[in-house]
């Protein structure tokens, strides 16, 4: 890997970490994950195995591969993606993303239904 890439790289991983921990999910860079290469670019305090692509063009779905390569039990695999010049991209599975919309969805209408009834 070139310097350029490996710096790129860095840089994704910050920028990434900087867009979770803004988003209420803490975040920082995985230091070891360079050293062993396990999948995991992030560690952050939510069950997430988060792996980051910061290319000029990432295949996100190796990237998601990657992340559950890496995902322990019990742990949701995401992969951050983000092409030259293009706002961040997740990617997950089906099955891990729709519930957790579907919880939002609920909250968002719950909160709706309490001011209503004021």
């Amino acid at each position: 890997m070139s310097k350029k890439s490996t710096r790129k790289g860095k840089v994704g991983e910050r920028e990434a970490a900087r867009l979770l921990t803004e988003n209420g999910i803490p975040a920082e860079r995985n230091l070891t994950e360079c050293r062993r290469g396990q999948g995991r670019d992030l560690i952050t305090e939510a069950p997430l195995c988060v792996q980051v692509k910061r290319q000029a063009r990432p295949n996100p779905l190796r990237a998601l591969q990657e992340a559950q390569g890496g995902a322990e039990t019990g742990e949701v695999p995401l992969a951050l993606v983000r092409a030259d010049g293009d706002p961040w991209v997740v990617v997950g599975l089906a099955d891990d993303l729709l519930p957790m919309i579907s919880y939002w969805f609920h909250c968002l209408q719950h909160r709706r239904g309490d001011r209503s009834s004021d």
